[in-house]
């Protein structure tokens, strides 16, 4: 043992320079359960949530930042500081790594208290399986196997005994081995490094804190040897009755008719907007007929009443298309889709796929602060300073 830590130590002293760049993207998209069904149903609701999100991962000596279009999170090992950037307020934020061991000792007591104040009523129960499936294939270009985790948490109340389960597996299609990931491991070595020692009571608070969820973990640990591998696909499944030979399977693409979408939320705003805008109008003649005297203010409310008759009468003359019935019949199946996605028990399906694995230099800007950006407080002190 002391000889391994000891090996950590020189690899968390090895100099920048002597170590290679590396980087990666990964894009996740909702692809079926209840949630994305929904969805397709309503799609001027639909909003960000069946658009697929990207991230770019980035290693540079002894830093590695995790960028997507909304955020970034930039770990030092040389500093031992985590910057979080916030590309939308442009803003940022930093805590040293002795302050996020803090902030999470402070979230596990909160956990602890929690757990100990619901486990007077519920009794929580966690599940827990790996299954190698055997499979081979190519995935995203490279050679990876097939692996199963199924958890389940149920709960039951011990006074009116009634039960409640949450279901969640995941098929990991795992790679041995890519061209340059010894760099990210590498990274991840001297990272550990640098939280040995003091983060072992963090460890074990942790586990004290999951004590309350029986042998699930403590068998889920046992088997994690068997999830050994760079993930290059997994899909997750979220619900209740989930079917574990359904794990690997992703739902078919959203049926739509060829070019015919329903409302954006763009234009549902312009509705709005138009609406209210000839409201305005109204209001605004009628205010100007209250200042006015007798029968001049009164004409001129009329007008305005008018006016704003004239405009609906003129919209009444303007008949309105008819339903395209592609787009009909694609909203319909959505809907349907959505009804079967619920009597499924699948309430969430997501994919994430990992690829473009390069060993090409990379950029030290992108592990800068962009110039301008006002500095604010850390989310994860923010939190903790509010317990």
């Amino acid at each position: 043992m002391k000889q391994t830590f000891a090996g950590l130590l020189v690899l968390a002293a090895t100099p920048a320079a002597m170590l290679a760049d590396f980087s990666y993207t990964q894009t996740t998209r909702m692809t079926g359960g209840a949630l994305a069904a929904m969805g397709r149903a309503m799609p001027g609701l639909g909003g960000r949530a069946n658009q697929p999100t990207n991230s770019t991962t980035l290693y540079k000596g002894n830093k590695m930042a995790h960028i997507s279009d909304q955020s970034a999170d930039i770990w030092d090992l040389d500093t031992d500081t985590i910057t979080h950037i916030n590309f939308k307020d442009q803003s940022y934020s930093r805590i040293t790594l002795a302050q996020m061991k803090q902030a999470m000792e402070q979230m596990m007591q909160s956990m602890k208290g929690k757990t100990n104040e619901a486990g007077g009523q519920m009794n929580v129960n966690m599940r827990a399986n790996v299954t190698d499936t055997g499979k081979r294939d190519v995935i995203n270009g490279v050679q990876a196997r097939e692996v199963i985790l199924t958890m389940a948490a149920q709960m039951t109340d011990r006074k009116s005994k009634s039960s409640t389960e949450m279901q969640t597996m995941m098929a990991l299609w795992l790679a041995d081995d890519v061209p340059g990931y010894a760099e990210v491991r590498d990274f991840q070595q001297r990272m550990a490094a640098k939280m040995a020692g003091d983060w072992q009571s963090l460890a074990s608070g942790q586990a004290g804190a999951m004590a309350g969820f029986g042998g699930g973990m403590s068998s889920l640990a046992a088997e994690a040897h068997k999830m050994q591998g760079i993930h290059i696909r997994t899909i997750m499944k979220m619900g209740t009755g989930l079917d574990p030979a359904m794990a690997s399977q992703i739902s078919a693409p959203p049926a739509s008719a060829p070019g015919q979408q329903g409302p954006s939320g763009g234009q549902v705003a312009e509705r709005v907007a138009t609406q209210t805008a000839e409201n305005e109008a109204n209001n605004q003649v009628g205010r100007l007929a209250g200042r006015l005297p007798g029968s001049l203010g009164g004409a001129l409310g009329g007008l305005g009443g008018g006016l704003g008759g004239l405009g609906r009468r003129k919209q009444q003359k303007q008949t309105p298309p008819p339903p395209d019935p592609q787009e009909q019949a694609a909203q319909q199946q959505a809907a349907q889709q959505a009804g079967a996605q619920m009597q499924s028990g699948v309430v969430m399906e997501m994919v994430t796929d990992t690829t473009g694995f390069s060993s090409a230099a990379v950029d030290a800007a992108k592990f800068s602060v962009p110039a301008g950006f006002k500095e604010t407080e850390h989310p994860m002190l923010k939190s903790s300073n509010r317990r």
